[in-house]
């Protein structure tokens, strides 16, 4: 399907398309009118059931990370992307992860983007980002339950920053698994510990 195609399954009857909508909130600050928000927002809860409409706006919402719009929007953007994004839509979100300014906010709709794709993301930028941006996505790796990311986070638990030490066993501890128990019983700081023997403790 093209894209003329895929614009007219989001939009018929003259209504604003993908790109119309994200173009007017490009501009957007907190404190503005939120009335372009809903416009968007009513796009994307309208494209739920439909493939065609969701890959759209997803699109175009993808399209304006990588745009000069505003933080404000962009935390939209990934907002929204955390309820219509896809596989296709994670280059554009992985971007985000290694500046500490952008971070928080990709990691975010990442973490509700199913696939080996995200997850493959997420552990990537846990190699490039800052300590404090790798905390956030040790976290995302936990919520997602990422086996995979057993090896690039069982090191963190002997970081010398004691709150990433602490998030890489309690991610550990939401993975589960023999690995991850392996892990947790290792050496680590003593800021890990604590908390690898809580979330121990939650398993059994």
């Amino acid at each position: 399907m093209n894209t003329a195609t895929l614009v007219a399954a989001i939009a018929p009857g003259g209504a604003a398309t993908p790109q119309e909508s994200i173009a007017a909130i490009k501009t957007y600050k907190f404190g503005d009118s939120t009335a372009p928000l809903r416009g968007v927002e009513g796009q994307v809860t309208g494209s739920l059931g439909n493939p065609e409409a969701r890959k759209a706006i997803a699109a175009a919402l993808a399209g304006l990370l990588a745009s000069d719009a505003t933080r404000d929007a962009k935390i939209f953007a990934c907002r929204q992307l955390s309820v219509c994004g896809g596989a296709e839509n994670v280059p554009a979100l992985a971007a985000l992860l290694t500046a500490i300014s952008t971070s928080d906010m990709a990691r975010i709709a990442l973490e509700r983007i199913p696939g080996a794709e995200a997850d493959a993301a997420l552990i990537d930028a846990l190699g490039k980002a800052d300590d404090k941006s790798k905390i956030g996505i040790v976290n995302s790796l936990g919520v997602r339950k990422t086996a995979s990311a057993v090896p690039a986070i069982a090191p963190l638990l002997k970081s010398k920053d004691p709150l990433l030490a602490e998030a890489a066993a309690a991610a550990l501890g939401h993975i589960g698994g023999a690995d991850a128990t392996k892990a947790l019983k290792g050496r680590m700081n003593k800021a890990a510990r604590a908390t690898a023997a809580s979330t121990l403790k939650e398993q059994k």
